[in-house]
């Protein structure tokens, strides 16, 4: 799915922590009503901010 600068983003439900472990929450209620940037791809698929522990492993 693309989203391009203007679109709005879709409905989805996420989990956020709370005291009491991870907890759902809508994206509506998340990003209601506010400007959200989203960082792009760099080429060849590195995702921005992500841990080493993350990246896939060749």
């Amino acid at each position: 799915m693309t989203i391009e600068i203007g679109n709005r983003i879709p409905t989805v439900d996420l989990f956020v922590m709370t005291a009491d472990g991870p907890g759902p929450i809508s994206s509506d209620d998340l990003f209601g009503g506010k400007r959200v940037v989203l960082p792009r791809r760099r080429p060849g698929g590195e995702q921005l901010g992500v841990g080493a522990a993350l990246e896939p492993s060749d």
